[in-house]
């Protein structure tokens, strides 16, 4: 039984094959039969990701952010915080992390299988008072309800430990029997650790949700009714 690594360099790149050869010191002429030849692909650690540039501008050092899974496992996600981020100057920039993590799949691998990147910092934070000993998982909730033709926007905030489990209708971002309300913008907000659902449009129309993150939640996140 043997074993041999091989590192890939840049003269490589361009290769269209890759061929394995066995060779015998001292014996070019007996046959040889082979059996249960494996290769594995390794990837030495990464801690560097290459993003839109919009990001260059809104992302700072020292921020936490999130790296999905790979796998079908959650607990191959990492929480990383950003060391600097730099501007290509090509519609790109690249973020260096403190901390290395294993490669995970990138689009330049399969657009499909691509991991993504999440900000789990926002200037703006709204949390509940832990002061429920009776009901812990009974935490703030925030509604906006009953405002027919009045344009609403909540973009930004980080929605922390709200909800309230098993009470109907209270719940991290609730837009509740509005009507009509266009051009209304619901953008770029985090809720983690929900304790009932995300965001819940009820009876309500004419709203944009783009760009919002969920993490560590209870019960269906995204609902409309």
């Amino acid at each position: 039984e043997c074993s041999r690594q091989f590192q890939f360099k840049e003269e490589h790149e361009t290769a269209t094959k890759i061929e394995l050869s066995f060779v015998v010191p001292g014996d070019s002429t007996s046959d040889m039969d082979i059996d249960d030849v494996e290769v594995l692909r390794f990837a030495p650690p990464l801690d560097m990701f290459v993003v839109d540039d919009a990001v260059a501008s809104c992302w700072g050092d020292n921020a936490t952010i999130l790296q999905t899974s790979y796998t079908l496992s959650d607990k191959d996600e990492n929480m990383l915080q950003i060391e600097n981020i730099t501007d290509n100057g090509d519609g790109t920039a690249t973020i260096k992390t403190w901390t290395p993590v294993a490669k995970p799949s990138t689009a330049a691998d399969d657009p499909n299988y691509a991991v993504e990147l999440v900000l789990l910092d926002r200037n703006v934070k709204v949390m509940p008072a832990d002061d429920d000993t009776i009901s812990p998982l009974h935490g703030a909730h925030f509604m906006v309800a009953h405002t027919p033709n009045i344009t609403q926007t909540l973009t930004g905030v980080h929605m922390l430990k709200m909800g309230q489990q098993g009470n109907f209708g209270r719940y991290p971002v609730h837009l509740h029997m509005n009507k009509n309300i266009d051009g209304s913008v619901v953008s770029r907000n985090l809720v983690t650790q929900s304790n009932q659902r995300c965001y819940v449009v009820h009876g309500t129309h004419g709203v944009m949700l783009e760009y919002n993150i969920a993490r560590d939640t209870f019960g269906h996140c995204f609902m409309l009714e």
